[in-house]
């Protein structure tokens, strides 16, 4: 299996204390995940994967779709 990321811009900011780390990431990162989701979703629902990878995949869909 091969796979391939387009992660597009990581910014990463942090405080002078290091005690809070801000992450953003690109439209293009988002869409990445998005679809490794859908694929990992189809695997788990075709038996490749257990009940609670596919509750993590969904659970990591639902959290994409509030970020957009």
């Amino acid at each position: 299996m091969k796979l391939n990321l387009n992660l597009g811009t990581v910014e990463v900011n942090a405080d002078s204390n290091g005690t809070r780390v801000d992450v953003g990431v690109g439209e293009e990162f988002l869409e990445e995940i998005s679809r490794l989701l859908e694929i990992g979703v189809h695997d788990a629902r075709a038996g490749v994967q257990n009940e609670n990878q596919i509750r993590l995949c969904e659970s990591a869909r639902l959290f994409r779709d509030k970020t957009l």
